[in-house]
Order: structure tokens, then sequence, then C-alpha cells
């Protein structure tokens, strides 16, 4: 029996990746280093700076620059967050669909800094029994310590949560913590989420 739902945030609920990209392309350019959509699909999306940009900075012998990409980042990204961030339609629908049926939780490697703003933002806040953000695990996804934290704080069994991911990364995560994952492709393809137990294109279309 399904008693808890858990939600990615960036690519779930919110959407980020339109303006995230923009940034991470500027940052890169600006400092003589190439970078396109496809790398940001395949290298960037659903993991930590910290993880992200050194391991591409090695490709150019520059990870040793990796604090000072890191800072700006965070910089660029922060200054306009608040004014660019969206909420996904379906998530919206979603939510209040599954608001005191079930459980909700998010569990992302989102800073707690910017998901108090999207939270205030959209009035999400009072929906989620628990909110899980970068600062609450050690080892980001594909490693399953933030969804094994959320299982803990929601009292729940894996086996008794689903898991909404949007990212390869995350569906691994999942996985390996054991739920049932559905992935929704707001940022990647089904081919791309194949791994997932079931993928659908709009959150309108879950019925639990």
């Amino acid at each position: 029996m399904i008693k808890a739902i858990i939600f990615d945030f960036d690519g779930v609920i919110v959407e980020t990746d339109s303006f995230n990209y923009e940034i991470f392309k500027r940052l890169f350019e600006k400092n003589g280093i190439e970078f396109d959509k496809g790398i940001y699909i395949n290298q960037f999306i659903g993991r930590p700076l910290k993880e992200c940009i050194p391991d591409y900075l090695k490709k150019f012998n520059r990870e040793i620059e990796s604090e000072y990409f890191i800072s700006e980042k965070k910089r660029m990204f922060d200054n306009v967050y608040s004014s660019k961030v969206t909420f996904f339609k379906d998530a919206e629908i979603l939510i209040n669909r599954l608001y005191k049926k079930y459980k909700l939780a998010i569990a992302s490697g989102t800073r707690r800094s910017l998901m108090n703003k999207a939270l205030r933002k959209f009035k999400l806040k009072e929906y989620f029994e628990i909110i899980l953000t970068s600062e609450d695990f050690d080892q980001g996804k594909p490693h399953p310590e933030i969804y094994l934290k959320a299982f803990k704080f929601l009292n729940v069994k894996p086996n008794e949560s689903v898991i909404i991911e949007d990212t390869p990364i995350g569906i691994e995560a999942a996985k390996k913590a054991g739920a049932i994952c559905i992935a929704v492709t707001h940022t990647h393809s089904k081919k791309e989420l194949k791994k997932a137990n079931r993928v659908i294109t709009s959150l309108d279309y879950l019925i639990l």
C-alpha cells in the first residue's frame, strides 16, 4: 500500500532548466570553455555543483579553478532565481490532488535558501510534511541517501513510497533506495528515463 509520495524539486515541481542552462553557458564561455545543451543535459542536470563543475573542468585541466566557478555560478543563479523560477502547471494539479490522501515530501539537491524562495512564491510549504534540501545530506544522487532520510522522517518503508523524478541519476537514486520511481519528461526524453518503473509525459496523467 502506497503511503508517501516524494518529489524531486527542480525539473519536477518547478522549472529552472531554461535559465540555469543559459547561466552555465555564459559562465563557461566567458572563461574560454565550450558549453552546449547536450553537455548540460548529460553532465549537469540533477548533479551538485561540487561534483559536476570539477568533473567538467578536469577535461580542460582547469579543475583548480572549481571554487571560483562554483561561487560565480551560485551568484549568477541567485540573482535571477526569484524572478525566473516557474511552477509546472501539471505539478500544481497533482499536488492538489494528492494532498491529504498521502504523505507528501520534497527531497532535492536544491539549496534551502532557493527552495524557501520558491515555496514562498508559490505558497507550497503547507502541502509537504518534510522538505529535504542539499544541506540535509552528504552524498548527492545517484546515491540514495536523501531518499533513505525521507523514508525515515516520514516513517514509511521504501515499498510504501513513490518517488517522482525527471533525470536518469535521480531514477538511479530512487531505485537504489528501494522505492517505485515514476519519471516525468519535463527535462529528459522517455528513452533517457526508461529505467524508471513508469514514464509519463505529464503529471496530470499520474493515477495511483
